[in-house]
């Protein structure tokens, strides 16, 4: 075991901001606490909240109860806050200390990883300092050694080893994977956009190469990869990725719209964001397609002048710090391209959610780019039904292969 943690550098910075956030971590979500926590509630003798641990923090029933999942917390009907919080700060943590803090509080915002021993800590932009700190580093997110986070309450994400026989062939080489992943995303060389779509390239190939012959040593695919990136090649030419306005506008203020109207909003902040979104876009309601098409075209070369291609790190380090907490390329359910295909979406309605802010306001501010993807993350990172209705919504358009992901992302 590895004693140390491999860590975006933004963590050394990161602490929680407590009343001062413009957020709350909690609302609306669901606050597990583990039977250890629970029988420490119980025996807690403190006057003042002796009362409220009993009876705010609520055990499952018996079909759901585990050591992990015991309980939960009792949350406001009206904020949708944990009931413990108090004017921004954690009653428990105030009155007894983080040690009586649940492992799923006494852990977020940071995501903890592990693979085959090495530890890995990230944070989830969810929360808006963290988001702050990694997506406005105008270098780039770099990453460093800190010591292993060992604390009694810690809450893992993920622990995996490559030495089990169940284990993908992108566990067994993950670290080439993903350091080529990070590198591909990172080359300032080429546009983003560019960059993501270099990124599926380099994914079909891995996919094809596992199909054809699972025991093959990927590690000469990822170096041949790495090199065709240093030389003029067609994966260097952003005119070998097909474009088409159109189809994204369509496709992409579908999703959006139906966000709002399937009443997915249960984050006030991003609720803000998609509602300027939308009063952008509606500017030329009611015309046709292709004066829509056009206001959209005009629109996205006005913000990319005066924000996006300026500004294009704050992407680029949203992109680098999902890669990194989300152990990309690792999936038991999917190939890499289709965890690439996913990543673009994300991409792809954030920056269309962007276009339609600045339509709205005539302008666009890092902290409006900070606000959408803290937001949207927040409102959407625990929802499992999000990621598979926008992959549905792109199946039934056919969107599944290297040149349909290109028609999204592309500009």
């Amino acid at each position: 075991m590895n004693n140390q943690s491999l860590q975006p550098e933004y963590m050394a910075r990161f602490h929680c901001i407590g009343a001062e956030c413009e957020d709350t971590c909690c609302a609306f979500w669901n606050v597990t606490v583990d039977k250890d926590t629970y029988d420490k509630y119980q025996a807690v003798e403190y006057p003042e909240l002796q009362k409220r641990l009993n009876e705010d923090v609520i055990p499952k029933n018996t079909a759901e109860k585990s050591n992990l999942n015991y309980a939960s917390m009792r949350l406001n009907s009206t904020t949708g806050a944990c009931s413990f919080l108090d004017h921004g700060l954690c009653a428990i943590q105030a009155a007894l200390g983080e040690t009586y803090l649940s492992p799923t509080c006494a852990t977020y915002p940071r995501r903890i990883n592990e693979i085959d021993g090495s530890q890995e800590v990230s944070a989830a932009l969810s929360c808006p300092e963290a988001a702050r700190l990694a997506l406005l580093q105008p270098d780039g997110i770099e990453f460093y050694y800190a010591p292993r986070k060992e604390e009694a309450n810690t809450q893992w994400n993920a622990r995996l080893s490559s030495q089990t026989a169940a284990a993908p062939v992108t566990l067994r080489y993950f670290w080439e994977l993903r350091v080529l992943a990070i590198e591909i995303v990172q080359n300032r060389q080429y546009g983003l956009s560019h960059r993501l779509m270099m990124l599926a390239a380099f994914a079909d190939l891995v996919d094809e190469s596992i199909s054809e012959r699972p025991d093959r040593d990927l590690t000469p695919l990822v170096e041949q990869f790495r090199a065709g990136m240093a030389s003029e090649s067609e994966l260097t030419d952003p005119q070998a990725f097909p474009v088409n306005h159109s189809f994204q506008l369509k496709l992409l203020n579908e999703l959006l719209v139906g966000i709002m109207d399937k009443s997915q909003l249960v984050n006030v902040r991003y609720r803000e964001c998609l509602t300027g979104y939308l009063r952008g876009m509606q500017q030329v309601e009611g015309q046709s397609f292709e004066r829509i098409l056009s206001f959209y075209e005009k629109t996205y070369a006005e913000c990319h002048g005066a924000f996006l291609q300026e500004k294009e790190y704050i992407l680029e380090n949203y992109l680098v710090n999902l890669i990194f907490s989300t152990l990309f390329p690792v999936s038991t359910d999917g190939k890499m391209f289709d965890q690439v295909l996913y990543i673009g979406l994300l991409y792809a309605l954030i920056r269309m959610q962007l276009i339609g802010m600045y339509a709205d306001q005539g302008q666009i501010t890092e902290s409006d780019a900070v606000k959408l993807i803290q937001s949207f993350t927040k409102n959407f990172d625990h929802a499992r039904f999000f990621k598979k209705e926008i992959l549905e919504a792109c199946k039934k358009e056919g969107v599944s292969a290297l040149g349909h992901l290109s028609l999204l992302v592309m500009h």
